[in-house]
């Protein structure tokens, strides 16, 4: 599932970066918003589909434990990145690439960082 989710994010970036440029784009916000939601649902079958190794299981169970400061990782990427960009397409387009890219920057840093914490032996 790695690729097509890194296409909807290089989606949704590109439309998040471009939206201030062009507040009153239709087919801008339609990207950013279709790929903030298939983010989302990429991001929740990651986490919820059986993974074929136990390095991946435990991978997939880490991303909800991990931290940088007082951010749960995973649970803010996904509620800064998706949910408080959406309405903030209609509300304050100038503000979404900062939610967005930030959002995703949380979410990312989860997701490898819980790849690198399973024990190699």
């Amino acid at each position: 599932l790695l690729l097509p989710h890194l296409l909807v994010q290089a989606a949704m970036c590109g439309g998040a970066t471009l939206l201030p440029l062009a507040p009153g784009s239709a087919g801008l916000r339609i990207t950013v918003i279709l790929g903030a939601v298939g983010h989302f649902v990429f991001s929740l079958l990651e986490t919820s589909r059986p993974h074929p190794t136990e390095n991946g299981r435990q991978g997939a169970a880490f991303l909800s434990t991990l931290r940088l400061g007082p951010l749960r990782l995973f649970r803010e990427g996904m509620l800064i990145g998706v949910v408080a960009a959406i309405p903030l397409v209609f509300v304050a387009p100038i503000l979404v690439p900062a939610v967005v890219l930030g959002g995703l920057f949380l979410y990312e840093h989860a997701f490898v960082r819980a790849g690198q914490l399973p024990p190699l032996s």
